[in-house]
């Protein structure tokens, strides 16, 4: 009876921490699949910001490019403008002198 009692008990422990090492390894698992979302949403969220920042700093720099051509090009045109000016009074002088 006693030996029975023992072989029960040995057998009912040898259970319980089958049971317990299952449960262990479970929460392992879920505990390193946690983590490894974790990681892939902390990447994804710093590469869609890399992203953003790079495209915020085309865009500055897509900015400044026009902001500098179109002033080159004001200048330009209102240095062909004096010229054209310049010309005209030329011209105009010296048909006044040929009469």
């Amino acid at each position: 009876r006693a030996e029975q009692e023992r072989i029960e008990r040995l057998e009912r422990e040898e259970k319980e921490r089958k049971e317990r090492e299952e449960k262990e390894r479970i929460e392992k698992e879920e505990a390193a699949r946690r983590m490894k979302e974790q990681k892939e949403r902390i990447e994804l969220e710093v590469n869609e910001r890399d992203e953003r920042e790079v495209r915020e700093r085309i865009e500055r720099e897509e900015k400044a490019r026009q902001e500098r051509e179109d002033k080159e090009r004001i200048e330009r045109e209102e240095q062909e403008r004096k010229e054209r000016e310049e010309q005209e009074r030329k011209e105009k002088e010296e048909q006044e002198r040929k009469e």
